[in-house]
């Protein structure tokens, strides 16, 4: 098992940086739907997280944060509920946290496959405005790390070491 999650780490670090996957349809709790496409020119974070995660769980009021300080600068946030996550759950618990950013089900895995490095809950990805992956992270985000790089260039950020 530690070899597993040194694995997960090592991969981690050295993920590297790329275009982020086309024609990926945001499909929200609250019925619309957004492409990943007509978010060009903003930072978009991406995270993959499920209602059983506790990981995920104890994340939530560190992205809350994150989203009150750098939506103003134009980053978007969409977090993917797992596949198997039922809809009914996400919405409550969304309700019940008062989640703040855009919250999506995906229950036919399309948003899933089309990221592709999902190993575990939460996965983060955030784009650039050009569309490019300029951070990945497996396990909880380093939110000051981010906003640095939203806030260091909210339509180009910078890829990370």
């Amino acid at each position: 098992m530690l070899g597993l999650v040194l694995g997960l780490a090592t991969w981690n670090l050295r993920s590297p940086p790329g275009a982020a996957p086309r024609d990926v349809v945001f499909q929200l709790i609250d019925g619309r739907r957004i492409a990943l496409d007509d978010l060009r020119g903003r930072p978009v974070l991406v995270s993959f997280w499920a209602t059983t995660c506790p990981a995920c769980l104890r994340e939530i009021p560190h992205l809350k944060t994150l989203y009150r300080e750098a939506a103003p600068k134009g980053l978007v946030m969409v977090a993917v509920a797992m596949p198997y996550d039922p809809p009914s759950e996400v919405l409550g618990l969304a309700a019940d946290r008062e989640l703040p950013y855009d919250i999506a089900v995906d229950v036919q895995g399309r948003v899933l496959r089309a990221f592709g490095r999902v190993p575990g809950t939460p996965t983060h990805f955030l784009m650039d405005g050009e569309g490019d992956i300029v951070h990945h992270r497996v396990g909880p985000l380093d939110t000051r790390r981010v906003l640095d790089l939203v806030t260091d260039d909210t339509t180009r950020a910078r890829p990370t070491g």
